[in-house]
């Protein structure tokens, strides 16, 4: 008989702290941060009103490849399609816990006076 390998939902989250996972942050003022704490992700690159390159998104990409890799380290993780890594399922020897990553801006700069077209994107983890 083969046995499935199965991880804890524990085990998921500690894999992802690893690489950055954390309540997305936004700068109140020189030293001290807002937490979004309903919200759990990964930061990614920064734009702002006067963003002309790309290298926000090659930020993202790279960040989007740091979780696909350690996803795949993990046992118990099951992708549907090769075509969408970010979404995924999680068997922890009771049940399957399905899951998702997408992309949300968040202000970088909260409740003061700089511009809110600041903003940082973070790789957002979602249940199904």
């Amino acid at each position: 008989m083969i046995e499935q390998l199965t991880t804890s939902k524990k085990d998921l989250n500690i894999a992802l702290k690893a690489i950055g996972l954390q309540a997305p942050k936004s700068r109140l003022n020189m030293y001290k941060e807002v937490s979004h704490r309903a919200w759990k992700g990964i930061r990614g690159g920064s734009i702002g009103p006067m963003t002309s390159t790309n290298a926000h998104m090659e930020h993202n990409r790279k960040v989007e490849q740091k979780v696909i890799d350690i996803l795949r380290s993990i046992p118990g993780v099951e992708y549907p399609s090769n075509q969408d890594a970010m979404n995924f399922s999680l068997n922890d020897g009771k049940k399957v816990h399905k899951y998702y990553f997408s992309w949300h801006t968040f202000r970088t700069y909260a409740h003061n006076e700089y511009d809110p077209s600041y903003q940082t994107y973070w790789l957002i983890l979602n249940n199904a």
